[in-house]
């Protein structure tokens, strides 16, 4: 009997899914879903630099060979972390290019803000000028994502999705959001028992 998957909210499996050795090119996918979206060269490599309770921090490397940093966290409620000062040493001691800190957040943010996706940099507050463009906030909202599973169109909708879903998705609901895709595939079975991957396994073979 299917049972429900392990929720990818929780930062325990949060960090199992994302700071895995093993699980690396699950993370490379991911980055370059919800990082590089054609603005950026695609990241081809992925070191784990450290980790906390609910973040992960992750020297990438791209095509063109920049290496930036991304601090990559979920959140669960609104609360302060010790994001600006951690990363803006990281940034000094390895003369990184850009530093930016992704999060996803099961809990609304931005109120007056009907996007699920808000992107920030810090500005000057009296004239608005940016000095520090290299550092800049993403933030995706969960509780604002709407879409159904037959609605989905990109892979970041899908990892929204995922995120959202994937601890009360039925099996048959997985294996519609997997389709063919194998890094899905490698997700869902992260965050199942071992008799369930096996299963899950012969579904996909002969879809």
């Amino acid at each position: 009997m299917f049972t429900q998957l392990q929720d990818p909210k929780n930062p325990e499996t949060f960090k199992k899914l994302f700071g895995a050795e093993k699980n690396k090119d699950i993370l490379v996918s991911f980055l370059n879903d919800f990082v590089t979206q054609n603005k950026r060269p695609m990241i081809n490599d992925v070191t784990k630099v450290s980790d906390s309770s609910t973040s992960i921090d992750i020297l990438c490397k791209d095509e063109d060979g920049n290496r930036y940093l991304v601090a990559l966290q979920i959140s669960n409620e609104a609360s302060e972390n010790e994001f600006p000062s951690r990363i803006q040493k990281e940034k000094e001691d390895q003369d990184l290019k850009e530093v930016l800190f992704l999060e996803l957040v099961d809990f609304i943010m931005f109120p007056k803000s009907e996007s699920y996706k808000s992107e920030h940099v810090i500005v000057e507050q009296e004239n608005y000028n940016s000095e520090t463009k290299s550092l800049s906030f993403v933030f995706y909202e969960l509780p604002k994502f709407n879409k159904k599973l037959d609605e989905l169109t990109t892979t970041t909708e899908k990892w929204m999705y995922f995120f959202k879903h994937a601890h009360e998705s039925s099996l048959e609901d997985l294996l519609s959001l997997i389709g063919r895709d194998w890094i899905f595939e490698k997700a869902c079975s992260e965050l199942m028992n071992t008799e369930e991957k096996s299963v899950l396994k012969k579904r996909v073979s002969v879809m």
